[in-house]
């Protein structure tokens, strides 16, 4: 089911509809009647319509669903006429270690 699903959400992003999922094969509409409500969800949640960049305090509501992961990461957002939605570049790894954990001594 999966080869069905992923080739439709690349065609039509968080755009599917229920009818669009109950054409594959297998899926019921209370399947689809779900991933269709998720898909709202992250709609709402991730991408909010409208949402104008005049100052840099904007861009919280771009990027406010990271503030609940437990792992740091880098994320790259563009900003140009159009809103490009923000990219994680990488999670952050075990390397970097909090700056309590570092023995850095003073310079001076």
């Amino acid at each position: 089911m999966k080869k069905k699903i992923m080739p439709l959400i690349d065609e039509k992003g968080t755009h599917v509809t229920i009818r669009d999922f109950m054409n594959i094969e297998g899926m019921g509409i209370a399947k689809a009647s779900a991933l269709v409500s998720a898909f709202e969800f992250v709609r709402r949640r991730i991408k909010p319509e409208g949402l104008k960049i005049k100052k840099p305090a904007d861009i919280l509501q771009l990027i406010q669903h990271y503030s609940d992961r437990t792992q740091e990461h880098f994320l790259s957002i563009s900003v140009s006429s159009t809103i490009i939605p923000p990219e994680m570049l990488s999670p952050a790894r075990k390397i970097f270690q909090s700056p309590r954990k570092l023995k850095l001594r003073p310079n001076y």
